[in-house]
């Protein structure tokens, strides 16, 4: 499914007043989804391709690999170390500010989690999934060791779970289910 992306970049003040609000550039894209980082890069995702673009609207990179079909997250919260995750090939990329890969993909089914339904970064270059098959959130540090699980949550929260986001910021990990709001 597409859809038509319009997005508008703006620079505020410390204010939220509408008054206080500039347009600065419009971009119109074709595109799945998009995020931005710290700096106000944005990044648009059409199916198998990245395209990076700065707080302007100018266009500064793109990445591609067709090899893991269609691109289901991106998450640009280390704009230095981006992380790039196919579900349906179980497959985790990362890439660097200029959208160029760093180290070898992650297979996560080769090492155990053959039903990850979501990944997104963690700390110390670490990365949180969550194991679909265990109903558990796992997080891997940089040499892909478990270092933290919670053990399966449907049991320990009597819910169903069925998330569709997943974060870490500020030492929290959040898991947004729409049937019961975001956990942390």
């Amino acid at each position: 499914m597409k859809k038509l992306v319009y997005l508008f970049l703006f620079i505020t003040s410390t204010s939220f007043s509408q008054s206080q609000f500039k347009l600065i550039s419009k971009l119109k894209s074709e595109a799945t989804f998009f995020t931005s980082d710290n700096q106000s890069n944005v990044y648009l995702v059409k199916e198998n391709e990245l395209t990076k673009f700065d707080k302007t609207g100018k266009q500064l990179y793109k990445f591609s690999n067709k090899n893991f079909g269609n691109i289901d997250f991106v998450d640009a919260s280390n704009m230095f170390k981006i992380l790039v995750f196919y579900k349906n090939f179980s497959q985790v990329v990362f890439l660097d500010n200029t959208l160029s890969l760093t180290g070898d993909p992650v297979s996560l089914d080769k090492i155990g989690f053959e039903q990850t339904q979501l990944v997104c970064t963690s700390h110390n270059s670490g990365m949180w999934l969550y194991d679909l098959q265990n109903f558990e959130l796992v997080r891997l540090d940089q040499n892909l060791e478990k270092t933290q699980q919670t053990g399966n949550l449907n049991v320990l929260l009597n819910v169903d779970l069925q998330p569709t986001n997943l974060l870490e910021y500020d030492n929290k990990v959040y898991l947004n289910n729409p049937s019961t709001g975001i956990l942390i």
